[in-house]
C-alpha cells in the first residue's frame, strides 16, 4: 500500500520524486485564498499517493429535489509501495521497460498496458481512450492515451504526433491535466485558527504546499531549536496561502509560521484530542469499483484490446477485491479535469493518425509476443466552441537524450537541473549511480522515425528525485 504515515522527522525529509471527520473545503476559494490552521498534535502526515480519475456523482438540488450526475475530479489511492512510485518514470534506456515495475496496482499496470499497446500500434497517439458524461454535456470529461501516459511534450513530438494532436484539437499547455501516474499528496490533520468551531478537519493538499510546509517548519526549527520549533510538541499556527495566478508552480503555495496567533484554550482542546478516524480515506482504492468504472466508460472501438484480467490479475489474486469496503467515504470533490480543447482542424482524407503509423515506433522488450491486431481507426473529438486558437507547432530542436519530464508541467529538463526553464518548479538533485552507471543509448533503428526516438528517450530516461532539505 503507498500511503504512510510519517513522523514530523520524516515528513521534513520525505521524497516524492524519484473516517468520520470533517475536510477542511474551499480555503483556496476564499478571498484571499488563505487559511490559519494548527497540525493535530497526535494524528500522524501521511504521503498519500494517488490517481487522478474522473468520477460520477449523483447531487440532489436542494431545490427541485431532482438528482443529477456530474463529473467530477476524483482520487484512486495507489496500491504500489512508495519505493516504486518514487522511481515511476525511471526506464531502462535500451528496452523502455520501468526499472521497476508496477507489482499491483491496475492503475500503474494500466499505463504499461496501454503503452505497450500504443508501441504495438493498436492504439493511436491522440485517441480517447476513456470517457465520462453527466447529465449536462459540458461535464464530459475526456482521457486520451497521450495524456494518461504524459506524452504531449512539444520538445519530444514528431511531426505526426503534433498533427494527430492538432486533428484532435488537444492544447499542449492543457494536455498535462490528463496525467494519470500516481501524485503525492499529504494528508494532514488540522484546526482551522479562525474557524475552531469547525472541529478537527482533515486536508489533503498537493506536494507543493506539503513541500511549502516543510520549508516553513525547518525555518522555525533553525530559529527555536528541535523542540520548540516542532509545531507537533510545541504548537504554532502555519499559515497556509495560494496564488492561482502564479505563472511558476513552486510560487503557487506558500507557508509561513504565524507566531502571533494565539493558542487558544479552545483550539488546544481541539488539537490534543483523540484524533479521527482517516483509515478509510488511506486505505488502497477499491479495485472492484475501479475495474467496473473504466470498463464501463472505455471508448476504444475494440475495449477487449486491453488485457483487463492481466491488469487486475495480481490485486484479484490477492484478495484485494474481497477485502475493499462497500461503503466509499468520500473526500472533498475537487474541480473537474478540464481540458481545453482548440477547435480540431481539418483534416485530408487520409487521416494523419493514421498516417502517423505509416513507420514502425519502436516496440519495448516486454510487449506480448501474440501478434497485433489490426491498428484501430483513430477517434476524432467533435468540434467545441472554445475561442482559443490553434496553438502553434514549435519547431525548436530535440532535447538531449537523457531528459525527464517536470513533475509539476511535464515539459523536459535536464535530470541535473535544479529548476525547471517552463514552470519555474525547483529541485534538489539527489545524486545517482543508476544514472552515472547508465549504459549509452542504443542506435535508432533504421526503419523508426527519425524523431521518434527522442520521445521515447523522453519516458525512458531515470528521474532525478529531491533531498531532504537541510536544517
Amino acid at each position: 500500500m503507498s500511503s504512510r504515515s510519517l513522523e514530523m522527522g520524516q515528513f521534513l525529509g520525505h521524497i516524492t520524486k524519484g473516517g468520520g471527520s470533517q475536510f477542511l473545503r474551499g480555503w483556496k476559494k476564499r478571498s484571499p485564498p488563505a487559511v490559519n490552521i494548527f497540525l493535530h498534535t497526535k494524528a500522524p502526515i501521511v504521503a498519500l499517493w494517488q490517481h487522478g480519475l474522473p468520477k460520477i456523482f449523483e447531487k440532489k438540488d436542494e431545490r427541485t429535489g431532482a438528482v443529477q450526475r456530474k463529473v467530477f475530479g476524483g482520487k484512486f489511492n495507489c496500491l504500489e509501495d512508495e519505493s516504486i512510485l518514487i522511481k515511476q518514470y525511471r526506464r531502462d534506456r535500451d528496452t523502455g521497460e520501468r526499472n521497476l515495475p508496477p507489482v499491483i496496482c491496475p492503475m500503474c499496470r494500466l499505463l504499461e498496458e496501454l503503452r505497450r499497446l500504443y508501441y504495438d500500434g493498436q492504439i493511436g497517439f491522440a485517441d480517447d481512450v476513456f470517457r465520462w458524461e453527466g447529465d449536462d454535456p459540458r461535464d464530459t470529461q475526456t482521457l486520451t492515451l497521450g495524456g494518461m501516459l504524459n506524452l504531449y511534450d512539444s520538445d519530444r513530438l514528431t511531426d505526426d504526433e503534433k498533427e494527430a494532436m492538432s486533428t484532435a484539437g488537444i492544447l499542449m499547455t492543457e494536455a498535462w491535466k490528463e496525467n494519470s501516474f500516481a501524485k503525492c499528496n499529504y494528508l494532514f490533520t488540522v484546526v482551522d485558527a479562525d474557524d475552531a468551531e469547525s472541529g478537527v478537519q482533515i486536508a489533503i493538499e498537493t506536494t507543493a504546499l506539503g513541500d511549502a510546509t516543510k520549508e516553513c517548519i525547518h525555518a522555525k526549527i533553525k530559529e527555536l531549536g528541535e523542540r520548540e520549533g516542532n509545531p507537533l510538541l510545541h504548537p504554532y499556527a502555519i499559515g497556509w496561502e495560494h496564488n492561482p495566478n502564479a505563472k511558476e508552480f513552486s510560487k503557487k503555495y506558500k507557508a509561513y509560521p504565524k507566531s502571533r496567533i494565539p493558542l487558544t484554550d479552545a483550539i488546544q482542546d481541539l488539537i490534543e484530542s483523540d484524533p479521527p478516524e482517516i483509515n478509510n480515506l488511506i486505505k488502497g482504492g477499491n479495485i472492484t469499483k475501479l475495474r467496473a468504472d473504466l470498463e464501463t466508460h472505455c471508448v476504444l472501438p475494440d475495449p477487449t484490446v486491453i488485457d483487463w484480467d492481466d491488469v487486475f490479475g495480481p490485486a484479484e489474486r490477492a484478495g484485494l477485491a474481497e477485502q475493499a469496503d462497500e461503503e466509499e467515504v468520500e473526500a472533498e470533490i475537487e474541480a473537474p479535469i478540464t481540458v481545453t480543447k482548440a477547435a480540431p482542424k481539418a483534416a485530408p482524407k487520409a487521416a494523419p493518425k493514421a498516417a502517423a503509423k505509416e513507420e514502425p515506433k519502436v516496440a519495448p522488450k516486454s510487449a506480448k509476443a501474440e501478434p497485433a491486431p489490426t491498428p484501430t481507426a483513430s477517434r476524432r473529438r467533435k468540434a467545441e466552441p472554445e475561442p482559443e486558437p490553434e496553438p502553434e507547432v514549435e519547431t525548436e530542436e530535440p532535447t538531449p537524450e537523457g531528459w525527464i519530464p517536470c513533475d509539476e508541467c511535464g515539459a523536459m529538463m535536464d535530470p541535473n537541473a535544479t529548476k525547471c526553464e517552463k514552470c519555474g518548479a525547483e529541485y534538489e538533485v539527489e545524486p545517482d549511480a543508476e544514472l552515472e552507471a547508465a549504459p549509452e543509448a542504443a542506435p535508432e533503428p533504421a526503419k523508426a522515425a527519425p524523431k521518434a526516438a527522442p520521445k521515447a528517450a523522453a519516458k525512458e530516461a531515470p528521474k532525478a528525485g529531491k533531498k531532504p532539505i537541510p536544517f
